[in-house]
């Protein structure tokens, strides 16, 4: 005890803890690759973008967490009515075990997790979120009662509704939300991620008239469905001031792009066509492709869920996501895997390419290529060098035995662990992980090469979300600066020459999906 300031003793052991601190963090950094050139202009662009900040709606955000709050409250008094007292909180194992007790033996699995080994029920938001979308798809298939009680704990969590006072927690004076956007903030990739409201994870619902809406929110008059109707104004709370707009524009079908131009092979250039012909449809096609009857919805669902190896469960999560009924999701995933052989067949498909060369990497110092990218053992670490130039590492790499025989283990490690970690976790290196992360982090470079293009332009951006750029203008400039960001989108680095990209502008009051 007592004032380091005063204590000579403690302000040795204060200097010598600062000593080490400062040892570690140099053996990092040496340990750490260079930036290269564009690496650090994105960084550069990242942070501009980061000061320049988004222009939040206050009066919005405001209203709305008086409307969450109220919610809030009386959701916990509903938990305590509905259950007749049996439950007092909207949170904790309680209702947690209350629900999972009263859902039949097949819907109990959605709430079930298994850890080491073990187990454990859990009731997370995105449970939560499943359970009422099956309710909704089949009202007899959950109690109603069960249904009011799950709603009353999602109304209470504010898991979504609680960005709105993160928003006016970090707003600047100038009603502008800054530093949002981490680089490199996904680790395995380098992807870009948020922070604070996480503007990368809000609902793609959108109210369709949010002026409507705020009227109503300022009379203080009730809302229709408050909790949907809350999340859907997550995305207008960005804003402009008057006589500005948001201009923004999302590249179509980046990922669904990126995976066959990665492979790159006769396979994936036939399949790949379809998205250079204004006459053909991928989606369409491969809804045919999978015996689905040629609807492009569910044509959309087998492309985004099958991919990267998924299988029947994908499927039926994906379709859910999207409201698309798929049945015999089996043989749907058999007949999409047999058209495709390009990605999916057990002998030649890029899958098998990606682990066959993963494989190889670590019993050797030689590089393996699999379609664009390159597999290389360096150190401890199973790297994968990018059509960029850019490395991805797999940290502590070892192979272990697995399930279906020797398989690749690696530490999946994060920028910012979780509070509880002990540790880094382990992960297990299959090829629909290697698939996922070639084609994210091909994506991710496309998007730092358009952002630093954009800036250079004096494009003001403000955000972006994985496939799209989001800027504002004064409204009279919108058109013109729609034109300009797309051109800048559709401008291709010299790595990626071959990638065929499609561009849309979108220009609105608030921002939209």
């Amino acid at each position: 005890q007592g004032n380091f300031n005063d204590a000579p003793v403690l302000m040795r052991e204060f200097a010598n803890y600062c000593g080490t601190d400062i040892g570690t963090m140099r053996e990092a950094s040496l340990k750490l690759p260079d930036l290269r050139d564009i690496d650090l202009r994105a960084y550069h662009a990242s942070e501009r973008i980061n000061d320049r900040g988004m222009p939040i709606d206050v009066e919005l955000c405001t209203l709305a967490t008086q409307y969450a709050e109220v919610e809030a409250v009386e959701a916990a008094s509903a938990v305590i009515r509905l259950s007749a007292g049996a439950l007092r909180t909207v949170k904790g194992t309680k209702l947690r075990d209350w629900v999972y007790e009263r859902l039949s033996p097949s819907l109990r699995k959605h709430m079930e997790l298994f850890k080491d080994g073990k187990k454990k029920t859990s009731l997370a938001v995105d449970i939560r979120a499943t359970l009422l979308d099956i309710a909704e798809e089949n009202p007899e298939a959950i109690d109603p009662l069960v249904v009011q009680i799950i709603e009353a704990a999602e109304a209470g969590a504010m898991s979504s509704t609680a960005k709105f006072q993160t928003m006016l927690n970090r707003v600047s004076a100038d009603g502008r939300l800054r530093g949002a956007f981490v680089f490199n903030g996904a680790y395995q990739t380098n992807r870009f991620s948020s922070t604070g409201a996480q503007v990368h994870n809000y609902p793609r619902l959108v109210a369709k008239d949010p002026e409507a809406v705020l009227a109503v929110m300022r009379t203080g008059a009730p809302l229709d469905g408050v909790l949907r109707t809350l999340k859907s104004m997550l995305r207008p709370s960005i804003a402009p001031s008057k006589g500005r707009v948001i201009v923004r524009a999302d590249w179509n079908a980046v990922e669904a792009r990126g995976l066959p131009w990665l492979v790159d092979s006769p396979g994936s250039h036939a399949y790949m066509a379809a998205f250079t012909d204004d006459s053909r449809d991928v989606y369409v096609e491969q809804s045919h492709a999978a015996g689905l009857g040629g609807e492009r919805q569910p044509g959309k669902v087998v492309v985004l869920s099958l991919g990267y190896g998924g299988g029947a469960g994908a499927l039926a999560k994906m379709a859910k996501n999207y409201g698309v009924v798929i049945d015999n999701s089996d043989s749907v995933v058999s007949r999409w895997r047999a058209a495709n052989a390009w990605v999916a067949d057990r002998r030649v498909g890029w899958w098998t390419s990606l682990s066959r060369c993963a494989m190889q990497a670590m019993s050797s110092h030689q590089s393996f290529k699999a379609g664009r990218v390159v597999m290389q053992r360096s150190g401890d670490n199973l790297t994968m060098l990018l059509p960029s130039g850019r490395v991805m590492h797999y940290p502590m790499a070892g192979v272990a035995e697995g399930e279906y025989g020797n398989e690749i283990e690696y530490l999946k490690a994060s920028w910012k662990p979780k509070a509880d970690a002990k540790g880094w976790p382990k992960a297990r290196l299959w090829h629909g992980v290697l698939a996922e992360n070639a084609t994210q982090a091909a994506c991710a470079d496309l998007l730092r090469d358009a952002l630093v293009r954009c800036e250079e332009q004096g494009i003001e951006v403000i955000g972006h979300v994985h496939d799209e750029i989001i800027t504002e203008a004064p409204a009279g400039r919108a058109k013109a600066q729609g034109r300009a960001l797309q051109r800048c989108m559709l401008k291709v680095p010299p790595w990626a020459k071959t990638f065929p990209l499609k561009a849309e502008v979108d220009i609105s009051p608030r921002f939209r999906k």
